[in-house]
């Protein structure tokens, strides 16, 4: 079963091995895949691990997480969601505001 398959069907069982599959040391695709299913299935056990994204080097992974996190809509997002706003790209800011949008409403 494809990541996508399972963030489509919301498989909560799939969070723990998601989670895992952000480590860094794994395939750009398999992280960049990892972010957007667990926005997806929106269990907030993984927004502490989304978070972290927010600073990676990756200015693609850190968009993509903002917006995983928008998706989970949970409150603890926010204040490292607004440190985001100050981004060098405009990609992750955009990112970033609408998951604050998102959250707030």
């Amino acid at each position: 079963m494809s990541f996508n398959t399972l963030g489509k069907i919301g498989d909560y069982k799939a969070v723990e091995p998601l989670i895992i599959a952000l480590d860094t040391k794994n395939e750009y695709f398999t992280i960049v895949n990892a972010i957007i299913v667990l926005g997806e299935i929106g269990d907030i056990r993984v927004v502490k691990p989304l978070v972290n994204f927010l600073d990676n080097i990756d200015f693609y992974l850190r968009s993509l997480a903002a917006s995983a996190l928008g998706k989970i809509g949970d409150l603890s997002a926010i204040e490292p969601l607004r440190k985001s706003l100050n981004d060098e790209y405009g990609i992750v800011i955009a990112s970033a505001s609408n998951a604050i949008k998102k959250i707030e409403d």
